[in-house]
């Protein structure tokens, strides 16, 4: 993996315009930036890092390109974690302590998305070692799922054997955050295809109103402030967006 001697020097310069008596902010990585929900999560995190929450966004892509928004930084990887080497940071106050990870595919008709580095589920554990061995201790991963088809028990509850892992790796906090696809085209290739997939789409619409599906900009929200007020620990956050009562809620997503 290429070294971001780039994204180091921009950090360590952003630490510099800091005023005197201000706490030391770390970045918020985001991996699979490069979708729908991934471009609205980006956008929610680049208003909290004007809001003073991070230093800024570093934004996974196989390829170095200008970011459009300020707040944005590309981290160049390449296309898989396997031989990946930890980042490493001059010193504490430079590091990326918090990710979000998505599975979201890019949209492929703009050229940037299509650089922007976007993990497949089989990656997580491998992923989630390295962000680890980085400094990471805050990770928020969003699961996509059929809308309707999720078991009860999942909607709760850790799914597998990579999920199980990820928590025992030493992060601070862990969120799995499972919510329903609602805009990814489905592409069929015979009629029984399109038959079951409409017999799908009738049965989202039979969900009750408590569990039907949060759209992207819900979504996008729910991560930043997930990130925001969750406390220590292992958390899964079920399709509806509600958030375990024991925490801090503040202002809910609308």
């Amino acid at each position: 993996m290429q070294q971001p001697n780039s994204l180091t020097t921009a950090i360590a310069a952003s630490q510099h315009l800091l005023p005197k008596g201000k706490r030391q902010l770390s970045a918020v990585l985001v991996a699979g930036g490069g979708g729908k929900l991934g471009g609205e999560v980006v956008r929610q995190l680049v208003a909290a890092v004007s809001m003073g929450h991070y230093s800024h966004v570093a934004l996974m892509a196989t390829k170095q390109f200008h970011a459009a928004m300020a707040g944005v930084h590309v981290l160049p990887v390449s296309s898989t974690v396997t031989g990946w080497q930890p980042l490493k940071f001059e010193n504490t106050s430079n590091q990326i302590q918090t990710a979000v990870v998505m599975f979201e595919p890019p949209r492929m008709f703009y050229a940037r998305e299509r650089t922007i580095w976007t993990p497949h589920p089989s990656e997580l554990p491998d992923l989630a070692k390295w962000m680890r061995a980085s400094g990471i201790r805050h990770l928020v991963v969003v699961l996509p799922h059929q809308p309707g088809l999720l078991p009860a028990a999942l909607q709760h509850g850790l799914a597998n054997l990579d999920e199980q892992l990820v928590t025992t790796l030493g992060f601070e906090r862990v969120i799995f955050m499972r919510m329903a696809q609602t805009d990814v085209a489905v592409k069929t290739g015979n009629f029984g295809e399109r038959i079951a997939n409409w017999m799908l789409g009738i049965g989202n619409y039979m969900l009750p109103a408590n569990q039907a599906p949060l759209r992207i900009t819900q979504i996008a929200k729910l991560v930043e402030q997930v990130l925001r007020i969750a406390p220590a620990g292992n958390f899964v956050i079920p399709p509806s967006g509600v958030l375990p009562k024991s925490w801090d809620l503040g202002e809910s997503v609308e």
